[in-house]
């Protein structure tokens, strides 16, 4: 059953964040990246674990429910929001992401491909299309034969210049990027319900699998491109190689979409009491009209998106913990004191990120 969980964390959390890390630790240098991805996985790891608490000590299986347990209704609705934000961003990113990548294959207008598959996917959002209800684990299936394959083609080409190149001036860039990666609390709630008491044990072991992903993914990408790698990483790789290494993104982005889309619409249902329709047109068409009239690139939205959504998260959830942790006995060591500096960590990164933008 922990295998299964841990399948459920991984697909849950490896979307569109880790295909853009190598682009932002390329322009900071690699051994910076290697830092930021090992501070932010230990950050996340915590916020996935104090989530874990929430859930499992309110009895609650939907998150803003169980930080309202604890925090009352002004709780749950910042909760609620701190969430759409943070799908939002995600859909956003998905599209973008699928425009550059079919863009970069085939040419013409990213912003054309984009709009294309936001509304052709959303079709299916509309309908409610369960088809992709086990997508976590299917995209397992998909990501690691082509993580495999991609980083055995590039490891001959990595060069010791683009390993060991620096630029203290951008690290900050790295942050939200790595922490919209990382986020796998939101993927909590529903691994409790294949793993129950075993959570921490998952969570903890989820996240080095994830890290270690992010890790090799990053070291092939930047040490074979260098400077000239692109936000979307395997688009800067063309031919039949090109072909193969371009499914992953097209694949994610494509499934991730759907399953994040039926969440929004789902959600927005339950909290807000409206109807299909509705929930749909807030779905799908607040981030497509995003995408047409902002024209937002790949990299800031998943920057911006994670650095407000995790961040209202921790500080959220940690409250909540604290409040919990009155009358009853966390599951997570370390205190109060470490939820604390989990959240001014965390806020002091993001502010930072913002700032130096």
């Amino acid at each position: 059953m922990r295998w299964k969980g841990i399948a459920l964390m991984v697909g849950g959390t490896v979307g569109a964040g880790f295909l853009g890390i190598p682009y932002v630790v390329a322009k900071a240098g690699f051994g910076i990246g290697v830092l930021e991805i090992v501070l932010v996985g230990i950050i996340t790891t915590l916020l996935a674990l104090y989530t874990a608490e929430i859930i499992m000590l309110s009895k609650k299986h939907q998150l803003p429910s169980a930080v309202g347990k604890f925090l009352g209704g002004t709780g749950k609705h910042l909760m609620i929001i701190t969430l759409l934000i943070g799908l939002y961003g995600a859909l956003c990113a998905y599209s973008v992401g699928f425009g550059q990548t079919l863009a970069s294959m085939v040419g013409g207008e990213p912003l054309y491909y984009s709009i294309a598959f936001s509304l052709i996917a959303g079709m299916f959002v509309y309908r409610g299309l369960k088809i992709v209800s086990k997508s976590e684990v299917l995209l397992i299936g998909v990501l690691i034969p082509l993580f495999v394959v991609i980083t055995l083609y590039l490891t001959p080409k990595v060069e010791v210049s683009n390993i060991t190149y620096v630029n203290p001036s951008m690290w900050a860039l790295p942050f939200g990027v790595i922490l919209f990666a990382f986020s796998s609390w939101t993927s909590v709630p529903e691994t409790i319900l294949a793993v129950k008491r075993k959570i921490v044990r998952t969570v903890i072991e989820s996240s080095i699998v994830i890290g270690l992903l992010y890790l090799v993914f990053t070291a092939a990408f930047v040490g074979a491109f260098g400077q000239d790698v692109s936000e979307v990483a395997t688009n800067v790789m063309h031919g039949p190689i090109g072909v193969v290494a371009n499914l992953l993104p097209l694949f994610t982005f494509t499934t991730s979409y759907l399953v994040l889309g039926l969440v929004v619409k789902d959600s927005l249902k339950e909290a807000y009491r409206l109807n299909n329709y509705q929930a749909w047109i807030l779905a799908i068409l607040v981030p497509l009209a995003i995408v047409i009239f902002i024209k937002p690139t790949f990299i800031d939205v998943l920057s911006i998106a994670a650095l407000i959504a995790d961040t209202l998260a921790i500080i959220l959830i940690g409250a909540a913990v604290i409040r919990a942790r009155k009358t009853k006995e966390g599951i997570v060591p370390g205190g109060i004191l470490l939820v604390i500096i989990t959240i001014v960590a965390t806020l002091s990164g993001s502010i930072i990120a913002l700032v130096m933008r």
